[in-house]
C-alpha cells in the first residue's frame, strides 16, 4: 500500500504536514495568479490601442469619400441614413441622428473645424484620442448652435493661428472625429445633409491660403 505519510501514531507530525502542504498551495497559488497579473496587465492597458487602429483600418481602407462613414485619412464622410444592426464599428450607436466620421492625422499640422449655424438642432462632433478617450466635443451643448471655427491641434505644435480660431489640443496625432447631426423625420433629410455639408475640416495651410 502506498505511503501517504500519514502517521496515526504522531497526530503532531500529521498536522505539521498538513499546514506544510496548505502553505505550499497557497504560495503556489498566489504565485500564480501574480505571473498571471503580470501576463494580462499589458494586454488590458494596450487593447484601446489595438481596438482605435482596428477602427481605423475599417473606416479609412478606401481611396473616395463615401456616404457609409468610410473616408481616406485626412478626410470626413457623412451618412445620410439611420444606422442600422449592421453598423458595428461604434457601439450603443443612437437611432436619432446621422453620423460623420473621419480620421485625421495632426502630426505636421493642425486641421480647421468648421461648422455651421444650426438654428438650435442638436449636433455634435466628438473628437477621440488613440486611446478612446474623448478629449473635446463642438455642438450645440458644449460650444452652441451658431457658426464657428476650430484647430485641431497636435501634442507637440507650438505654431499660431489665425484671429478668432479657438485652439483644440489632442492628446495624440492621431484623432477620430465622430459627428451626430439630428433628424426629425423624412421631410428633414435634405435640411441635414444641408448642414453635413458644411461641417469640414481643412489643414491649417490650404485654410490660410484660401483668406489669402
Amino acid at each position: 500500500m502506498e505511503n501517504s505519510g500519514y502517521n496515526k501514531n504522531n497526530p503532531i507530525k500529521n498536522y505539521q504536514k498538513n499546514t506544510m502542504k496548505k502553505k505550499n498551495l497557497q504560495l503556489f497559488t498566489l504565485s500564480t495568479l501574480i505571473s498571471l497579473a503580470f501576463f494580462i496587465m499589458p494586454i488590458i492597458y494596450i487593447m484601446p490601442r489595438i481596438v482605435m487602429m482596428a477602427a481605423q483600418y475599417k473606416l479609412t481602407d478606401t481611396d473616395t469619400v463615401t456616404n457609409e462613414g468610410k473616408a481616406p485619412l485626412n478626410s470626413i464622410s457623412h451618412t445620410h441614413r439611420f444606422p442600422t444592426g449592421k453598423d458595428k464599428i461604434i457601439v450603443r450607436l443612437n437611432t436619432d441622428t446621422f453620423y460623420s466620421s473621419g480620421w485625421f492625422d495632426l502630426s505636421e499640422q493642425p486641421f480647421i473645424v468648421h461648422v455651421p449655424k444650426t438654428d438650435g438642432r442638436y449636433y455634435s462632433l466628438q473628437f477621440n484620442d488613440t486611446w478612446t478617450n474623448a478629449y473635446a466635443y463642438i455642438g450645440k451643448r458644449a460650444t452652441g448652435s451658431n457658426e464657428g471655427y476650430y484647430a485641431i491641434v497636435g501634442p507637440n505644435w507650438e505654431g499660431e493661428l489665425p484671429v478668432g480660431i479657438s485652439k483644440i489640443k489632442s492628446p495624440t496625432n492621431l484623432t477620430w472625429v465622430i459627428g451626430r447631426t439630428m433628424y426629425l423625420g423624412k421631410n428633414d433629410i435634405q435640411n441635414v445633409i444641408h448642414l453635413q455639408k458644411q461641417i469640414t475640416l481643412t489643414p491649417l495651410s490650404k485654410h490660410i491660403a484660401k483668406a489669402e
